[in-house]
């Protein structure tokens, strides 16, 4: 899109990126670091990040244990208004990445919409996403050597052998800024304790930090390094510094034990379906609860 002549680029958004950081502490104090499935003969785990709570590998299988129990802690909600302190309650005990990240009950099936009518929904707390502004092409080419047999070879439409002169279009921007809301109101919403507010403030700076802290190699040939890693400052509140790390990490362990209590520290999920490619069943066997619609993240994964 372009303003007053120049021309700005959202090339990313963080949530993913976000949602595979570790907390630090002890998982047995800060309740699941993350959520393993592991199948029938116990020879594959997989690991679920936080906010796929939602994920059909928790809530669709053959097993319904966790389910049926998230539905019992969840009752009350299938009828009028959503009760989001009870529903943030449940959310801190299972899943304090959540609160965070945001989770969806919905993925199109009829069990998930079981968990009041597929209406239970929380927001991102945490948003972040880079743009590029003046943003200008960067004409460049190369050549692929091919040592062997440099020259043309008869027959050879797709260029496979001899050397290859091509064109390659990359980018450069005036500026790229990176832009971060963390949502308090949202946060302090959840009526969940000062406690609890302020284990959830202390993970989005924390996830914030490791984020800019780390290799932000976003894709190939896209390495970005902030200007000044030591005076990142917010516009609200005003010249609120960015805590280092080694402060973050200094105050977790005492705000994950103030919270101990209101979390399950371990949770695991037997999954034991059998789960066939698409071509070994037709189109007219799949049934429309096999279709997965994803979450809202999923969704904005696909438009960008």
């Amino acid at each position: 899109m372009s303003q007053k002549g120049k021309t700005y680029t959202r090339f990313l958004s963080f949530y993913a990126i976000l949602g595979v950081l570790c907390i630090p502490g002890p998982a047995s104090a800060v309740g699941p670091l993350y959520w393993s499935v592991s199948s029938p003969d116990k020879s594959l785990t997989v690991v679920i990040t936080q906010q796929r709570l939602n994920s059909p590998y928790l809530l669709r299988g053959k097993d319904r244990s966790f389910f049926d129990q998230l539905k019992s802690e969840l009752g009350g909600l299938e009828e009028g208004p959503i009760d989001r302190k009870k529903l943030a309650k449940v959310l801190l005990k299972y899943d304090v990445g959540s609160l965070i990240h945001g989770v969806f009950f919905s993925s199109g099936a009829k069990s998930d919409r079981d968990l009041a009518g597929g209406r239970l929904r929380i927001a991102r707390a945490i948003s972040v996403f880079i743009e590029a502004t003046g943003v200008r092409v960067a004409a460049s080419g190369g050549v692929k050597n091919d040592h062997v047999h440099p020259g043309k070879v008869q027959g050879d439409s797709k260029n496979i052998y001899g050397n290859i002169i091509f064109a390659r279009d990359e980018f450069t921007a005036e500026s790229i800024d990176c832009h971060v809301n963390i949502d308090l109101a949202q946060i302090r919403g959840y009526g969940l304790g000062e406690d609890a507010e302020r284990l959830l403030t202390l993970l989005a700076l924390h996830r914030l930090r490791k984020l800019l802290d780390g290799d932000l190699r976003l894709r190939t040939a896209c390495d970005l390094e902030p200007v000044d890693r030591e005076k990142i400052t917010a516009d609200r509140p005003n010249n609120f510094a960015l805590p280092s790390l080694a402060e973050l990490e200094k105050d977790m362990p005492e705000a994950i034990e103030a919270c101990k209590e209101m979390m399950k520290s371990d949770t695991k999920v037997p999954f034991e379906d059998e789960l066939k490619n698409a071509k070994e069943t037709s189109e007219t066997e799949a049934a429309p609860d096999d279709v997965d619609a994803g979450t809202d993240d999923d969704i904005e994964d696909k438009e960008e």
